[in-house]
């Protein structure tokens, strides 16, 4: 329905839910020529906008919910509203503004095609916000096929895995077990290992007198951000 009114669009950016991955749309963009992608899979900062988006129109459905008004008159005055020296989201979209309950004059509803200079701010806006995000960024390097590496698979859950392949500017395909996986470079850690081998504990011979026994030796253990963890000597009464 979008599409029959708006037009078919060259590309579609969303994310890993179940109507964009099913195999009817996938189908559907392959009949049309449109080119599908998505954000990286359990990383939903790779999709703000659209998560914005959707929280504010949320925002907008539960006010207008408790307060027993009009939704649709609620998300037709956030569509007609200009947003940080932009035009409105009807008048990106259409090229005209969109009448309203206000008062407002016939000629300021006829379309204005194109809307100079509009993508060039756009554009301008979104590096200004990327330059404030990254000044508190760590930048993460890149990784090499082959790499070992710990992938996050949950909250607090990291899982040992090996780097395949680069599938987009910040996304990997990984290995874990048997099977690959798509995730994004904030969900993979490099894997440092110890050079040193696991040395086993030295055999005791039974019966023996001596009070003096000696002591375990075991590998180094690395945190998994590769930060190596010294066990301080504490004496044993």
């Amino acid at each position: 329905n979008i599409f029959a009114i708006n037009g078919l669009p060259e590309e579609v950016f969303s994310d890993n839910g179940p109507p964009f991955n099913s195999w009817d749309f996938i189908e559907f963009a392959n009949r049309y020529d449109i080119k599908l992608t998505t954000s990286s899979p359990r990383y939903p900062r790779s999709n703000g906008m659209v998560e914005r988006t959707v929280q504010t129109v949320k925002s907008l459905l539960t006010k207008c919910l408790l307060e027993k008004e009009d939704p649709f008159a609620a998300i037709l005055n956030y569509n007609v509203t200009a947003k940080q020296n932009l035009p409105s989201p009807s008048e990106l979209l259409m090229g005209r503004r969109l009448r309203t309950s206000l008062p407002v004059s016939c000629k300021l509803l006829e379309p204005k095609f194109p809307i100079r200079g509009s993508k060039d701010q756009l554009k301008l806006l979104q590096e200004r916000q990327k330059a404030y995000y990254d000044v508190s960024t760590k930048k993460l390097y890149e990784l090499e096929p082959q790499q070992d590496v710990f992938v996050q698979e949950g909250i607090r859950n990291w899982k040992p895995g090996v780097v395949m392949k680069k599938s987009g500017p910040n996304d990997y395909i990984v290995r874990i077990g048997e099977a690959d996986y798509r995730r994004n470079r904030q969900q993979i850690n490099p894997r440092r290992m110890s050079e040193e081998t696991l040395k086993c504990e030295p055999e005791v011979k039974v019966g023996t007198t001596s009070s003096e026994t000696n002591p375990i030796v075991t590998s180094d253990y690395y945190t998994r951000s590769g930060r190596l963890v010294k066990i301080p000597d504490r004496l044993i009464m």
